[in-house]
């Protein structure tokens, strides 16, 4: 708890860019994070207090208001540095052939960085057990509760099952009601562990 009381401590000047450059890291990077090292934490917090601290120093000594506006113009800018600066960025350096991937870790989570493909409509999960599990049309589920499907950063896929196949070859596809109008929403969860592999349609 000593270093935490150090960091309060500190004059409010400082703290509030600090606090900024965390939460500013924490929205352009949150699920994205996978491969951040501490010392990537760090610098990447320290980018974003950067901005916080410039609107502290533009604010003129209005100590309070300068923390307020400093804490919302970082975010802003990691929003929009998430939206739409990684991807523009990225792709002028991919043409110049500076760069050609993007730091994550694996393509799975390559794929879930990504910010300029749409959704599957289509999502075909085969286990290791040889069976098979499919949600024909996702589109079916936006609003569901969870959203149409969840795909998680350590590869586990959570849908809402309308089809299956057994593991004999052979086998033919049974369709499942993933919707109870009584009970709700039926979402299967699948850990990354039981899942040899994936297909994922979609339109664009």
């Amino acid at each position: 708890m000593e270093p935490v009381r150090a960091l309060l401590d500190l004059p409010l000047a400082t703290l509030a860019p600090l606090a900024a450059g965390y939460l500013g890291y924490r929205t352009a990077f949150i699920g994205r994070n996978g491969a951040h090292r501490a010392v990537d934490v760090v610098f990447l917090s320290l980018v974003f207090a950067l901005v916080g601290k410039m609107v502290m120093v533009a604010s003129g000594g209005w100590i309070i208001p300068g923390a307020v506006a400093a804490v919302a113009v970082t975010i802003m800018t990691a929003a929009l540095w998430r939206v739409l600066g990684v991807h523009h960025v990225f792709a002028m350096l991919r043409r110049r052939r500076i760069v050609d991937h993007d730091g994550q870790p694996d393509v799975w989570r390559s794929m879930l960085a990504r910010q300029d493909i749409d959704g599957a409509n289509r999502i075909t999960v085969r286990l290791k057990s040889g069976r098979h599990l499919l949600c024909n049309d996702t589109r079916s589920f936006n609003l569901a509760p969870m959203g149409a499907y969840l795909l998680g950063e350590d590869g586990s896929i959570a849908l809402y099952v309308t089809h299956s196949k057994g593991a004999v070859p052979g086998s033919e596809w049974i369709e499942a009601e993933p919707l109870d109008q009584g009970f709700g929403y039926d979402m299967t969860f699948i850990p990354a562990a039981g899942i040899e592999s994936v297909d994922l349609r979609r339109i664009g």
